[in-house]
């Protein structure tokens, strides 16, 4: 079982990835997962990914562990790209 978006994990910065299992992954440890779709094509990112494959999703996933960093210790993060 699953829930998505979860809401109530404590968090007062809105921060909240965009799933959470119900029952304990490993070790009591919830697994959480955060999609993010990149476009390799856009102004942002072609200067990178004109001279390296995968720039742009490797920037995302940088920014999301960034981003759920506190969450790494207390749980499972998967990150989807």
């Amino acid at each position: 079982m699953a829930v998505l978006e979860p809401i109530g994990l404590a968090r007062s910065d809105g921060k909240r990835p965009d799933g959470m299992a119900l029952i304990p992954w490993r070790l009591g440890r919830s697994l959480l997962w955060d999609a993010t779709c990149v476009d390799t094509l856009a102004a942002s990112h072609i200067q990178a990914t004109s001279s390296m494959v995968g720039a742009a999703a490797s920037s995302a996933e940088q920014a999301k562990r960034r981003k759920y960093e506190t969450w790494i210790a207390a749980s499972f993060l998967c990150l989807l790209e």
